[in-house]
């Protein structure tokens, strides 16, 4: 989950470097490059467009099926304790009566 996060991150940071540049180029600050902005424009076009609805779909999956294990690795835990006490309990109740 860590890494899912950085990689977003790490996204959303590279896109907002992208749009102050456009920014700047547009706003005449900067002078533009043809090369970058040809790169730009593949980078948009080519991929294909994730609806947000869907990408919150995607998340909201992976944030279950990480919660789903916890989940599962906290029921596993607890069923290890109780079968130790559960012998525990037992064996020293064969210990009282042998």
């Amino acid at each position: 989950m860590d890494a899912f996060t950085r990689q977003l991150d790490e996204m959303e940071s590279l896109m907002k470097r992208a749009k102050q540049y456009v920014a700047d180029v547009r706003a005449g600050t900067q002078k533009g490059n043809a090369g970058v902005g040809r790169a730009l424009m593949r980078a948009l076009t080519n991929e294909s467009q994730v609806d947000a609805a869907k990408l919150e779909e995607l998340v909201s999956g992976s944030v279950k099926d990480t919660l789903m294990v916890t989940y599962l690795s906290t029921m596993c835990r607890t069923q290890i304790v109780l079968a130790e006490k559960i012998q525990h309990i037992l064996a020293s109740q064969q210990g009282e009566n042998n």
